[in-house]
């Protein structure tokens, strides 16, 4: 009886792990389709300070959309010398 209940609970455990492994796998692929619009407004010389480029985006994002993780340089994850 207790072998029985142990494969009943694993095979409950299984099927779960499938299921969410599926939808997981569904909606990466329904959101990879989707992808953002960009439109440059304005790329050039930063009036003012030599050397310094000003770029001006503009994204139209439809729903669903999942973007990457954008992490920041190291030098300014220092915040105190």
């Amino acid at each position: 009886m207790q072998i029985t209940k142990l494969v009943c609970k694993i095979g409950v455990i299984g099927a779960m792990a499938i299921g969410v492994f599926a939808v997981s796998s569904i909606e990466a692929a329904a959101h990879s389709e989707a992808k953002p619009k960009v439109e440059s407004l304005f790329d050039g010389p930063l009036v003012g300070v030599p050397g310094m480029q000003l770029m001006v985006k503009r994204f139209t994002v439809p729903p669903g959309f999942v973007g990457g993780q954008a992490f920041p340089p190291r030098s300014s994850l220092r915040l105190y010398s």
